[in-house]
């Protein structure tokens, strides 16, 4: 997880084959889909970095092409 800092606000890249393959077979625009990626996103640890890197709620995740708003 790399965590940028921009005019637009603060954003964190995740790379990772496995997470990219979820993300790109999920509809994120459905809200389970959504959610079952925020879950395998919390079982991976990487909410758990993103918290650690100080990451606030809204704050961007992005996922190869895709984006999510950082819960919190």
């Amino acid at each position: 997880v790399e965590r940028t800092e921009s005019k637009e606000g603060v954003s964190f890249e995740v790379k990772g084959k496995r997470i990219q393959q979820i993300v790109v077979m999920s509809d994120l625009l459905n809200r389970s889909a959504r959610m079952r990626v925020y879950d395998v996103l919390e079982k991976m640890g990487i909410m758990r970095e993103i918290r650690k890197l100080e990451g606030n709620p809204g704050d961007e995740i992005k996922i190869g092409e895709s984006s999510l708003e950082f819960p919190g």
